[in-house]
């Protein structure tokens, strides 16, 4: 049985709902990647990462999400600038999902915490960047998780599915609002490094 879940930053302002939300249409997994890391730092939402430096995301297609309120107070950025999207919401800042710079690569990993009905996701199928983890980690499921987003960017790209997006203005193929690239020295206090000069 498909499930339906909202998704929602924390204090209220912007939603979405996810259609779906439930382990055949969706991969649930945990990145440790220091991108990730990086990001939830800079939004000062470090709390949101496990005890190994791990962020769950749920993995869909861009067609399955549908916003309903407050998509005004989304915006996005990049930690570097051929970075991937980091979508979040401008009034409290939650992270809310990563995206490739294109519609025409449809994918969206979205930020599992903000899901309201998590018994849907299923299990975590993979672990992946455990290299990268504060923490030793034994990573799996990689390959199969590629597998399984690639048939479904082809199935989205050959029906026409892709251009359902709430991110991006398909017209154009740009996203709804300018990318915001961090500056040196905000990337390097996301990273943890030591303040650069400027």
């Amino acid at each position: 049985m498909a499930h339906q879940t909202t998704l929602t930053c924390q204090c209220g302002a912007f939603e979405a709902q996810v259609a779906k939300a439930d382990p055949k249409h969706g991969n649930h997994l945990i990145c440790y990647c220091t991108d990730c890391q990086a990001y939830l730092h800079h939004l000062d939402k470090a709390d949101l990462l496990d005890e190994n430096g791990g962020s769950r995301i749920f993995q869909v297609m861009p067609d399955q999400i549908t916003a309903t309120k407050g998509l005004e107070n989304l915006a996005v950025l990049r930690l570097k600038p051929k970075g991937i999207y980091r979508w979040y919401t401008t009034c409290c800042q939650t992270p809310i999902a990563n995206t490739l710079g294109t519609p025409k690569f449809p994918f969206a990993g979205l930020a599992a915490d903000n899901l309201s009905a998590q018994d849907g996701l299923g299990p975590i199928v993979a672990k992946v960047n455990e290299k990268d983890a504060l923490n030793p980690v034994d990573g799996f499921g990689l390959s199969k998780v590629m597998r399984r987003t690639m048939r479904r960017v082809f199935w989205a790209k050959l029906t026409g599915r892709w251009k359902k997006t709430p991110f991006f203005d398909v017209s154009s193929k740009k996203a709804i609002v300018k990318p915001y690239v961090l500056s040196e020295a905000e990337r390097a206090a996301a990273y943890g490094q030591p303040d650069m000069p400027s």
